[in-house]
């Protein structure tokens, strides 16, 4: 039997369609505006589970995609991040490095090619990778779409989103010294420019 099993809450039975309701451990409980933030993370009972539902999340765009934080690194005490992705052929990032974080990709849809020093990675739907920090890399969407889950341990890549971000869709190119500057305060380093520009090579990396 599932540790938790999602129940429909019965029509107007809470006044807000948007409630979520759980049974945890035989135990119901239904996730209302005032146990929960706007962005639906449960406060004030650590052994109530954090909710996010399809659509929810806080938003910041970023290298021309959305990145959608799903888990924040405030709802584990900073163990884990979840951000969900998605983004059209040819987004890409810098080369760069994180040296207080480890980095991991789940595909969800569409496909991706990661590089570091060493290795080309092709990633369809269901593959993922896992780099460790210290480890310079870059990726570059193939496919029309992709779909992707990033999951930082612990949690510092949320906040960065968040501080990088904007809320709507970037004008124009971004302002790459304002996000190496950012990156820097959250322990990630930018090398060079994407993999996908003309000329660009794997950057030197001390």
């Amino acid at each position: 039997m599932p540790l938790i099993a999602p129940i429909v809450p019965p029509a107007g039975a809470s006044g807000n369609p948007s409630a979520v309701g759980l049974t945890t451990r035989g135990r119901r409980c239904t996730l209302q505006p005032d146990n929960i933030d706007f962005g639906g993370a449960v406060m004030g009972d650590d052994n109530v589970p954090v909710v996010r539902g399809a659509g929810d999340g806080d938003v910041a765009w970023l290298g021309g995609f959305p990145h959608t934080t799903k888990l924040r690194g405030t709802d584990t005490g900073g163990a884990l991040c979840v951000v969900e992705c998605e983004a059209q052929r040819d987004a890409s990032t810098p080369w760069h490095v994180h040296h207080r974080d480890d980095e991991t990709f789940y595909v969800m849809e569409g496909e991706l090619t990661f590089y570091t020093e060493t290795d080309t990675i092709v990633a369809t739907a269901g593959v993922v990778v896992h780099l460790r920090r210290e480890t310079p890399h870059a990726f570059v969407v193939e496919s029309e779409r992709a779909r992707f889950l990033v999951l930082g341990m612990p949690a510092y890549q949320d906040a960065f989103f968040q501080a990088a971000g904007t809320p709507t869709p970037e004008s124009g190119p971004p302002d790459f010294a304002r996000m190496a500057a950012i990156a820097a305060e959250h322990g990630i380093e930018l090398l060079g420019p994407p993999p996908n520009v003309p000329g660009a090579g794997i950057p030197a990396h001390a």
